[in-house]
């Protein structure tokens, strides 16, 4: 399997050791990438794979104390894919099938 990692992961912690990288690493972990977004779930070779990952963007939150906007739902080959559901802060939320990112 490949899958191209297009963004560098700032720190990757799986089973409370931190480490500089998710490549080649099978499992759950959380990684954060240097523009603060973060991804929870699970990985197969480094790639965000899996039915079930929260990916949660570094933007501001809205005035009004919602959260971040937030992707939770299947991934495969690091992209979104299969039922998930993503929240825009403000504007509202999409629920239903991704393919392909």
């Amino acid at each position: 399997m490949f899958c191209f990692l297009s963004k560098i992961v700032t720190y990757f912690l799986y089973y409370s050791d931190v480490v500089n990288t998710s490549r080649k690493y099978s499992g759950k972990g959380i990684a954060t990438y240097p523009n603060g977004d973060v991804y929870d779930g699970y990985f197969v070779v480094g790639c965000r794979e899996g039915a079930s990952g929260t990916y949660t963007y570094n933007n501001k939150v809205h005035a009004d104390g919602e959260t971040k906007d937030t992707y939770k739902g299947a991934w495969k080959n690091n992209m979104k894919h299969g039922i998930g559901r993503q929240t825009y802060v403000g504007v509202g939320e999409y629920n239903g099938y991704w393919e392909n990112g």
